[in-house]
């Protein structure tokens, strides 16, 4: 495809790297997108906060030439830092807004916490009390398995797509679901969803939402 040379967005193009006295640091990598700031700085997003970093100009571009990455290892244990919390980079302050999950910090206030991608590795400074056990973000509820179809029914098959009423695909069947005679106009299915927010300030809340499989996705077991 073509696209205009002003539509193309800054990316570094240089590896990029910095350690501050109090052991926090941040290496970039290229290809990572990056934002020209009015202070002669750039902003490099790191999971919906904005970072604002003294990079050279010379480092920044448009074109780069592609370097293996590796994806980092995930640790056995981890940690999640409260949103809102006040980070800090050296003398850089940022409020973490993001799901920031890293392995386990020694011990010591402030704690150091690290969060790593392919192209951004991240070690900041929060407070001790910021930091909670990875088990409070994942509080997956058990999901029992529907029973399987009876001989006969009308069933929406693993994979079939399902959309709102409006006609919006937003999912696909996880396992084949037993529905009524769907007729002509297809199957619908009223759902429950459960949202569990990171952080504790915001309560869980439970939405109704009804999914629909048109007619030539549903088919009956023999």
């Amino acid at each position: 495809m073509f696209v205009k040379r002003e539509d193309l967005a800054p990316v570094l193009v240089k590896p990029y790297a910095a350690q501050f006295p109090d052991g926090t640091k941040v290496k970039l990598s290229p290809g990572l997108p990056v934002m020209p700031t009015a202070s002669g700085q750039y902003s490099v997003p790191v999971l919906g906060d904005r970072l604002r970093l003294s990079i050279p100009h010379a480092s920044v571009g448009y074109l780069y030439k592609p370097v293996q990455v590796t994806d980092p290892v995930a640790p056995a244990k981890i940690v999640r830092v409260e949103r809102n919390t006040l980070a800090r980079l050296g003398e850089l302050a940022f409020t973490v807004r993001g799901n920031w999950l890293a392995a386990v910090p020694a011990k010591g206030d402030p704690a150091r916490v690290s969060y790593a991608t392919r192209c951004l590795e991240i070690v900041a400074q929060v407070p001790a009390t910021a930091v909670r056990p990875g088990s409070d973000f994942t509080r997956a509820q058990p999901v029992e398995a529907p029973p399987p179809p009876r001989h006969g029914a009308f069933v929406i098959p693993r994979g079939a797509p399902l959309a709102t009423q409006s006609g919006r695909s937003v999912a696909v069947a996880a396992e084949s679901i037993e529905v009524s005679d769907p007729g002509t106009g297809g199957a619908c299915l009223d759902l429950t969803l459960r949202l569990v927010r990171a952080a504790a300030a915001y309560a869980t809340q439970t939405r109704q939402q009804r999914l629909c499989a048109a007619r030539d996705h549903v088919i009956r077991t023999d």
